[in-house]
């Protein structure tokens, strides 16, 4: 059952030679693709849930209740990553 949300957002500045658009991987399977400012919502079981962006080094693993949201930030600037924002 599909009962907790993760909710990515893309920080919005745009770098020459970085990706336009990528996947979104959750548990190794894609579930969506992100341009620059894209926020996406996306439906999750609860417990442990590994998040990545294909392609690149960033990634994170979240555990989430029964009816809990989390908000994550992806940040291919300076360096790859995903932080959790609230």
């Amino acid at each position: 059952m599909l009962d907790a949300i993760i909710s990515i957002e893309r920080k919005s500045y745009r770098l020459i030679g970085r990706l336009s658009t990528f996947a979104i991987e959750i548990n190794g399977r894609q579930v969506a693709r992100m341009a620059i400012g894209d926020k996406v919502e996306i439906p999750v079981k609860s417990g442990s849930n590994y998040v990545k962006v294909k392609g690149t080094k960033a990634d994170i693993e979240v555990n989430l209740q029964s009816g809990e949201r989390v908000r994550l930030l992806v940040d291919l600037g300076t360096r790859d990553s995903i932080t959790i924002i609230d």
